[in-house]
């Protein structure tokens, strides 16, 4: 133990290259290592993180008896996991204008969804879960495996690999957890040299913070892979907005179906940070700018003209800049408008964070309010940095933004 939690240390200098981890396939835990009695009462929609889920609550019911206990005692217990899944109404407030707010209810919801499927299970089985197992012990089960289960493709499954899960993440770390088929193990090759006594680290992968914070419950101060979704919609009142979704969707364009059914008309887009104003926008999908000049188009000639420029190219609707250059400086302007208006909206939202922190030193906050500032912190960032291209691009042209 250390003050980072539970660490791994070079007990002496590692070449970069060297093995630092190997862990038999026999030692990694997948779903099939369930009681049989278990496996067989399963409906077979539940899914592999809950059947993980039951195998640690398994494991648990059985304490000091069990092979696994050693392992099992080091997952963390409750209140020890600061995934969003767990947080406050008034915590998760704080990220209320993020796609992490959506993402953490869809995530309880399945939880939800997964403990009902398997509760008539854990009420016959008494013997292996315990008398009563609740929501709470459930969820508490799901969210380790979701902060420590890997995607095992040679397998073509998920496991639990003990061990791996003392490693730390480094967004700049290139090792990464790789299964050898012919050696039948999971291992960790060290992409660098570390000197004796220097923490190890590995890559949980190229994750957003809204990632980090809702499947581990951490977050990175400055992540490189920081995103941010921006929604577009087509407005109810456009006059050609059948016209649109259904050139939207007859180019592979989905737009969001509503719980009733409806067309919402609109869809989120993914922005990375812009690394240079005067590159080609890399980090602005060229799916946003195409749905925003549909967006933007005022007749149906306008629509048709895109239709056959599609056919004429590799099929991707309006991937190409307006031909009218007012047009598309009426492009470029509504997604500055909108990015400007994110960022104010984000901007308001650090504000209360650090108001409602007021007078206790950043370094003490909770980790809730850590996260939620890391989180908005890169929001911003990556939605100054597309905002920053866009006024370069309509500059370029001696268009004028307002």
């Amino acid at each position: 133990m250390s003050n980072h939690g539970r660490t791994l240390f070079a007990a002496r200098p590692i070449e970069v290259g060297e093995q630092v981890l190997r862990v038999s396939g026999d030692l990694m835990i997948t779903p099939n290592k369930l009681p049989t009695e278990v496996k067989e009462l399963l409906p077979t929609g539940v899914t592999e993180w809950a059947r993980l889920a039951l195998f640690i609550l398994v494991e648990q019911h059985l304490g000091q008896a069990s092979q696994w206990a050693p392992y099992i005692n080091c997952l963390p217990t409750c209140g020890a996991l600061h995934s969003t899944v767990f947080w406050k109404k008034e915590e998760l407030e704080l990220v209320r204008f993020t796609s992490l707010h959506r993402e953490t209810m869809q995530r309880r919801a399945v939880i939800g969804s997964e403990f009902a499927s398997v509760l008539p299970v854990l009420q016959k089985c008494p013997h292996i879960f315990g008398e009563r197992v609740l929501h709470s012990k459930f969820k508490q089960a799901y969210a380790t495996v979701c902060s420590r289960a890997w995607g095992i493709e040679a397998l073509q499954t998920l496991a639990l690999v003990p061990f791996v899960d003392f490693f730390n993440h480094d967004s700049n770390c290139r090792a990464l957890l790789s299964y050898d088929e012919e050696r039948a193990c999971a291992e960790v090759i060290a992409d660098k040299n570390y000197a004796r006594g220097e923490q190890v680290v590995i890559s949980y992968g190229r994750l957003p913070n809204t990632t980090l914070a809702l499947d581990f419950g951490f977050t990175i101060s400055c992540n490189p892979y920081d995103q941010v979704e921006v929604w577009m919609a087509l407005s109810h009142r456009d006059p050609l907005r059948k016209m649109k979704l259904a050139l939207l969707h007859a180019h592979g364009m989905p737009t969001v179906v509503h719980a009733d059914g409806s067309d919402s008309g609109g869809n989120g887009f993914h922005l990375r940070e812009v690394k240079s104003v005067t590159g080609r926008g890399k980090g602005i999908p060229h799916a946003l700018r195409a749905f925003a000049r549909v967006l933007c188009a005022t007749t149906p000639q306008e629509l048709s003209e895109m239709a056959a420029e599609a056919m004429k190219y590799d099929g991707r609707l309006a991937r190409l800049p307006a031909k009218s250059r007012n047009k598309e400086a009426q492009v470029m302007n509504l997604l500055l408008a909108r990015l400007e208006s994110l960022i104010n909206q984000r901007s308001l939202a650090a504000l209360n964070i650090s108001e409602s922190c007021h007078g206790v030193k950043q370094s003490a906050w909770k980790p809730s309010a850590i996260m939620a500032s890391d989180v908005i912190a890169g929001e911003i960032r990556v939605l100054r940095s597309a905002a920053a291209w866009l006024r370069h691009q309509t500059s370029s042209n001696c268009v004028s933004v307002g």
